[in-house]
C-alpha cells in the first residue's frame, strides 16, 4: 500500500442504512449526553449548499453521505506531516461526519458555500 492510499479510503454501497443508527451516534450520546442526527443543509427553496472540509493534521475522520436512490458514500481521511486534504461535497444530501476516531491534534476546517440563507434539517431517517 502506498503512502497516499494509507491516508484515504472511499467506498460506495447501494445499501441504504438509517444513518441515525450508526455507532458514531451512540458514541456521541454516551460521551456528550447529546444525540447527533444526520443533517442536510439547504435554502428554504431546497437549493443545496456545498460543504468544504480541510483536514490540516491528524485524522481518522469519517463522513457518510446518503444519496437517495443511489446509496451510501463513505470516506475516511487522515493526514500526515506532508499531506492534508480538501474535500467538497453536496451538503444538500443527508450526511454525518464523525470525529469519534480522530487522533489527538486533529485540525479540521469546515465551510459552507451556497445561498446567503440556509437551514439545517435534521434527518431522523435519511431514507424517508
Amino acid at each position: 500500500m502506498d503512502r497516499i492510499s494509507s491516508l484515504i479510503t472511499l467506498t460506495f454501497s447501494n445499501a441504504r442504512p438509517d444513518l441515525a443508527t450508526l455507532p458514531e451516534i451512540n458514541a456521541a450520546l454516551a460521551r456528550y449526553g447529546a444525540r447527533l442526527w444526520p443533517i442536510d443543509l439547504a435554502a428554504a427553496d431546497g437549493t443545496g449548499v456545498d460543504e468544504i472540509l480541510q483536514l490540516l493534521s491528524g485524522g481518522k475522520i469519517r463522513v457518510l453521505l446518503q444519496i437517495k436512490h443511489e446509496g451510501l458514500v463513505t470516506f475516511s481521511l487522515a493526514a500526515d506531516n506532508s499531506t492534508g486534504w480538501i474535500v467538497t461535497y453536496d451538503g444538500g444530501h443527508p450526511h454525518i461526519g464523525s470525529l469519534t476516531g480522530g487522533t489527538p491534534g486533529t485540525k479540521l476546517l469546515a465551510q459552507v458555500i451556497g445561498p446567503a440563507e440556509w437551514i439545517v434539517r435534521y434527518q431522523e431517517n435519511a431514507n424517508q
